[in-house]
């Protein structure tokens, strides 16, 4: 009974906090922030982190987020990246902008909450950004208020991991998602997706009301119905907007003498990372560098733990820059073991040195194209059978050098015509034109 009581409470609460963020956004909306031209064209790239040890870690999103803010921003550049944040953070006591990166960075507190002080505190801080734009990196139920706070600037959602119900199914196999999430079961799980479904189809409807333009873009054409049905909209048709990623300047491919595979990811349940662990111990003439780091210790530690006496598992922590380059550079390839992907960033880096991919996931067909597919492997994958569809790959991996060779070279090639700063740049500037946003 109580607890019915405190869901009508919050959710009463909620739907007040929208209207306050709709009333305010009329009431400061300014038609000159609106004229189409390239003149102080600012865009407000809304995700749930940036790549910064104080803003939720070094996942995929955060890193593209970086690169967009590190290309765009420097002097000459017709756009400028703002980047807004609106999970809380406990890193501010009251809502604020801050510079990361040479960035400035809209964070929401923690602490404050959604009391009516922080709420209108950070809408006007909103506006103080002065937007042209909203690029939404996917969709996130906390987008929401930032979104209807700004109600006559252009959104453009990137699709980039869409989860349906089905895709939240597939993380639910691996006991440590649900432990990580505190749920109980799957069921659990997939609510995650109906809310944010929910919260979508609201902006949507809202948007049409208003007659604000609001247009889908994705990097990955696997990912359209993935994004049909986790957003519960049909009529959804993108324009590509790939994912745009540094691209080394390399003449000739280097290799470490011993045999290598880089692991470059976040050590959470979706990555599965024992089971390179655990490839680690079939694979002695192997050595696996392991470079990422763990949302939750807790519960990453222990798993580690019980592989410490493994001499070819080198713990290298977080890399990024040069640091990171040199492990691109002399690895034979990189290793992906995840339940779920969209399209990692870690794959076209990867690819940007010439190094193959062995993974379970084949987004778009490129792991088939320039790498070594194993097929889907789900649940923990630490059975005889999800483990000998690994070590299968590795071992043709290791076998087929010239293939290997062949492969990396192609991949090369495609990160560099396709995931380069200036086609994303190009395509960018064809939409918004098209769109009539410029």
């Amino acid at each position: 009974m109580l607890s019915d009581l405190k869901k009508r409470v919050v959710g009463l609460k909620n739907k007040l906090l929208n209207c306050l963020y709709i009333l305010f956004g009329f009431y400061n909306y300014n038609k000159n922030n609106h004229k189409k031209s390239l003149k102080n064209f600012n865009i407000g790239v809304v995700v749930e982190e940036f790549f910064h040890y104080d803003l939720r870690g070094f996942g995929g999103f955060g890193k593209t987020v970086k690169n967009l803010s590190e290309y765009f921003n420097p002097n000459g550049r017709f756009f400028k990246i703002k980047v807004i944040i609106p999970q809380g953070l406990p890193v501010v006591a009251t809502s604020q902008i801050k510079i990361f990166h040479n960035t400035e960075v809209l964070l929401r507190s923690k602490v404050d909450g959604n009391s009516l002080f922080n709420s209108l505190n950070y809408l006007k801080l909103i506006h103080q950004l002065k937007l042209r734009l909203f690029i939404t990196i996917d969709y996130y139920k906390t987008y929401e208020n930032v979104l209807l706070a700004s109600p006559f600037t252009p959104i453009l959602i990137w699709i980039r991991d869409p989860r349906s119900a089905f895709e939240w199914y597939k993380l639910g196999t691996v006991n440590l998602e649900l432990k990580q999430r505190n749920k109980k079961n799957i069921e659990e799980l997939k609510d995650i997706a109906y809310e944010r479904a929910n919260s979508l189809k609201k902006i949507v409807g809202h948007s049409k009301k208003i007659k604000r333009k609001l247009i889908f873009a994705t990097n990955g054409n696997f990912l359209i119905e993935r994004a049909k049905k986790a957003y519960e909209i049909n009529d959804i048709n993108p324009y590509y907007l790939p994912n745009p990623v540094p691209l080394p300047t390399i003449n000739t491919f280097k290799y470490s003498q011993k045999p290598s595979l880089l692991f470059l990811a976040r050590l959470d349940a979706q990555k599965r990372y024992w089971i390179v662990f655990e490839l680690a111990k079939r694979f002695k003439e192997i050595d696996f560098y392991i470079c990422g780091v763990a949302n939750n210790e807790k519960l990453s530690l222990p798993i580690i733990q019980q592989y410490a006496g493994l001499h070819n598992l080198k713990f290298i922590g977080h890399v990024d820059g040069s640091k990171k380059n040199e492990y691109l550079s002399s690895s034979w390839g990189l290793i992906n073991t995840s339940v779920h992907e969209g399209l990692p960033v870690s794959f076209l880096e990867a690819f940007s040195f010439g190094k193959p991919v062995i993974s379970c996931q084949n987004p778009d067909g490129l792991v088939e194209r320039f790498g070594f597919y194993t097929g889907e492997v789900l649940g923990e994958g630490l059975d005889e059978r999800s483990l000998d569809l690994f070590s299968h790959k590795i071992e043709e991996f290791l076998k087929r050098e010239d293939e290997r060779k062949e492969k990396g070279v192609r991949a090369k090639k495609y990160v560099e015509e396709n995931h380069c700063f200036s086609n994303f740049d190009n395509s960018l500037m064809k939409i918004l034109s098209k769109e009539g946003i410029i």
